[in-house]
C-alpha cells in the first residue's frame, strides 16, 4: 500500500504487515512517544495526538489514499476528490461525473449556454393546463449487456429515487425533493403511501413515459437532466441484491461501461452497445481518487492526471 499522508516535520507513517497504518513519533530530539495505529480507509483525514507521562504531546494531521496510476493505455485520466456508492448516488459534481459516463440521462447539458441537448429523451408534448409531461424515448437504446431499454427502465428509476428504501440523500438535499412536483410523488417519498401506483409517472409503452403532476412546473425537463435521474434495472437488483453495482455485474446504457471499482479508482470503457457509440472518442477513462486538490496538482504536474 502507498498513501500521500500531510506530515509535520516530525514523524512519520508507515504501513504495517497487517495493512495498517502507524504514527511513529520515537524522533532524536522528541520525547519518544508511544506509537498510534490507524486503519487504512480511503481518503480518511483527522489529527493524532499523543501524550507522555509528563503531559506532553504531539499531533500529526494525516490524509490518507492509495494512488491508482493509470496504465499507459488509458488515453484520459481524471482525478476525482471522493469515492461514491452507485446504489445511492450524492448530489455531487463526483457522482454525476460517473452518472453521465454510466447511464444516459433525459437530456444532456450545454457547456455553450446551458440549453438541453436530447439524450434517452427526444421531445416532450404539454397538456394545455401544463399538468401533464408526455416524454418520448429513444427506440434504439441498449444496455451494455445488450437488452433493450423500455421507458419502464426510466420510470423505475425515478421511483427507485423516491422511495424511502432507497432514495439516497446528502445533508437534507435529496433528488426525491426535485421530483415533488409529480403528483403523489412527496407522500410517496415521506412514506404516508407505500403504493408506487399512486405517483403520477407512467411507462405507456416502450418508447413513451408520462409524467403527471400535482402543479404546473415548466421546468420539469431541466429536473431531469440531472445525471442522477436514470434508469435502472429491477432484474438485476433482484438477481445480485447489493453486488449488483460491482463491474462483474453492472449495466449501464451511457457512452461507457465500468471496468474496475475498487475505493481507489473508477476505470470505465467504451460501452460498444450505446446508441452514438461513433461519436464516443475516447476506448477509456481513468478517474483516480485523490481526495486532496493539492495532491492532485502534484499528479498533473507529474503527468498522472490530465
Amino acid at each position: 500500500a502507498a498513501a500521500a499522508p500531510l506530515l509535520p516535520p516530525l514523524g512519520h507513517f508507515q504501513a504495517d504487515s497487517g495493512g495498517n497504518w502507524t504514527a511513529n513519533y520515537s524522533v532524536a530530539g522528541d520525547e519518544n512517544f508511544e506509537q498510534s495505529t490507524l486503519d487504512i480507509i480511503n481518503g480518511i483525514n483527522g489529527e493524532v495526538r499523543v501524550s507522555d507521562a509528563d503531559g506532553d504531546s504531539t499531533s500529526v494531521s494525516y490524509m490518507v489514499y492509495t494512488p491508482w496510476i493509470a496504465p499507459s493505455s488509458v488515453p484520459l485520466v481524471v482525478g476525482i476528490t471522493r469515492d461514491l456508492d452507485l446504489k445511492h448516488p450524492m448530489y455531487y459534481l463526483e457522482d454525476w461525473s460517473v452518472l453521465n459516463l454510466l447511464y444516459e440521462p433525459f437530456y444532456r447539458v450545454s457547456q455553450a449556454d446551458s440549453s438541453l441537448i436530447p439524450a434517452a429523451a427526444t421531445g416532450y408534448t404539454i397538456s394545455p393546463d401544463s399538468k401533464v409531461f408526455t416524454f418520448t424515448l429513444r427506440s434504439d437504446m441498449l444496455w451494455s449487456d445488450g437488452q433493450p431499454v423500455p421507458a419502464q427502465h426510466y420510470a423505475d428509476g425515478l421511483l427507485w429515487l423516491l422511495d424511502p428504501a432507497t432514495s439516497p440523500t446528502d445533508s437534507g438535499n435529496p433528488y426525491a425533493s426535485l421530483l415533488y412536483d409529480i403528483q403523489g410523488a412527496e407522500n410517496f417519498n415521506k412514506g404516508v403511501t407505500t403504493d408506487p401506483n399512486t405517483v403520477g409517472i407512467t411507462a405507456l409503452n416502450s418508447t413513451t413515459l408520462q409524467i403527471t403532476l400535482a402543479r404546473p412546473a415548466v421546468h420539469l425537463p431541466k429536473v431531469l437532466s440531472i445525471p442522477g435521474m436514470i434508469p435502472i434495472r429491477k432484474d438485476l437488483i433482484t438477481l445480485y441484491g447489493n453486488t449488483w453495482v460491482e463491474p462483474a455485474n453492472f449495466v449501464g446504457n451511457g457512452p461507457f461501461t465500468l471496468l474496475e471499482h475498487n475505493g481507489t479508482h473508477f476505470l470505465f470503457g467504451k460501452n460498444p452497445n450505446y446508441y452514438n457509440a461513433s461519436k464516443v472518442d475516447f476506448t477509456q477513462i481513468g478517474m483516480p481518487i485523490i481526495p486532496d486538490t493539492n495532491e492532485q496538482f502534484e499528479a498533473y504536474k507529474s503527468g498522472e492526471i490530465d
